[in-house]
């Protein structure tokens, strides 16, 4: 029995917000094919499916798990939270499951050692990948045991067929063990190039994908996903990783989603951290509560100097389109013009994804 928890497939319109232009008929979540193929080939080997995308808190994921004894759960980072943040996760039996599978972006170690204890039967395992070259590393269960317990954080062990360089971000030499870089991958599975979209800027003069990801990889040779290049930024000439600091918020019992950005202070300064975050329906959060609760987990460079909060509710659509203003800048400072073109759902999912899937699934 496999599970995929998420909202990849839900489709949200503007009927629920108030009258848009019309021109703006409605939108789409930005979708994840992983969870879709994964489905496809848990199915052909013989496991059933449940699909759920209304997940109003974690108890609904345990529920699942003890009443269909589940034995793998594949979820997005972001829903282990659920997990964790669920009160009465001790009164449902889950020992069914033997793998707890997610990836996608880093999650804390704090995080991860929650999951073991909630999970203690099972293995929790993250793994790391890209559409552009498919699954890089991950744990073999049966035969990584060892590592699985003990390297708390890492994405696994790199799969046969790859081969991978850590490249430093500012004088592109390749490092050594726990040195962060930029990760270059090379496969035989490797795309070709892009449709309509020059690759020249995306592949290095050794056939390597500079994927964008920041990570590094131990003794052993057990890799570790940090953050997104772009998503860094300096403070104080120190590289600070926003994912680091919303797993920290994440862990904040009063925030429900978090997201952490750096605004331009001063020349010497550079960027300092700020964070926009979305509170927990019933939780009174102060902003000073909030940084503090950040600092007494962080480093000096990395506490909060900026909090926008905000209470979990619907928006309309003019407090949507105010909000978007501050998407609209921080697009633009990222080199972002008007006549670019941002994919949010691409028509490839529409026309070739979704046929297939329907067929699998009648």
């Amino acid at each position: 029995m496999i599970v995929v928890f998420g909202k990849s497939i839900k489709y949200v319109t503007f009927s629920d917000l108030d009258k848009p232009q019309e021109n703006e008929e409605e939108f789409k979540p930005v979708m994840v094919d992983i969870c879709n193929t994964a489905l496809i080939f848990f199915s052909r080997a013989g496991g059933y499916r449940i699909i759920s995308n209304h997940i109003d808190d974690g108890e609904i994921i345990f529920k699942t798990v003890e009443k269909y004894k589940v034995t793998h759960l594949f979820m997005a980072p972001i829903l282990t939270y659920k997990l964790t943040n669920c009160k009465k996760w001790d009164a449902y039996d889950t020992s069914s499951l033997y793998t707890v599978l997610t990836g996608g972006t880093p999650i804390s170690p704090v995080q991860f050692q929650k999951l073991d204890t909630i999970f203690r039967h099972s293995n929790i395992i993250l793994t790391y990948g890209l559409t552009e070259t498919g699954l890089m590393s991950a744990y073999n269960p049966r035969t990584d045991q060892k590592f699985i317990n003990n390297k708390i954080g890492s994405s696994g062990k790199l799969l046969p067929c790859m081969t991978v360089k850590i490249v430093d971000l500012e004088t592109k030499e390749i490092l050594g063990p726990n040195q962060k870089g930029e990760i270059y991958i090379k496969t035989p599975a490797l795309m070709t190039e892009y449709y309509h979209f020059d690759t020249s800027d995306i592949l290095d003069k050794d056939g390597f994908l500079k994927t964008g990801d920041v990570g590094y990889y131990d003794e052993e040779e057990c890799f570790y996903i940090i953050d997104r290049v772009k998503e860094m930024f300096k403070f104080m000439s120190w590289h600070i990783v926003p994912s680091s600091i919303e797993n920290v918020l994440l862990e904040c019992p009063a925030v429900e989603k978090a997201a952490v950005f750096g605004i331009p202070k001063s020349e010497e300064e550079g960027e300092v951290p700020a964070a926009c975050v979305v509170l927990r329906e019933h939780f009174n959060a102060s902003k000073e509560e909030i940084a503090e609760f950040v600092a007494a987990r962080v480093s000096d460079r990395e506490e909060l100097r900026g909090i926008d909060a905000t209470i979990y509710q619907r928006e309309s659509y003019f407090s949507m389109k105010q909000r978007s203003t501050g998407v609209a800048l921080e697009l633009q400072k990222r080199g972002i013009t008007c006549k670019d073109v941002i994919v949010l759902c691409t028509k490839v999912t529409l026309d070739n994804v979704i046929p297939i899937l329907a067929s699998f699934y009648r």
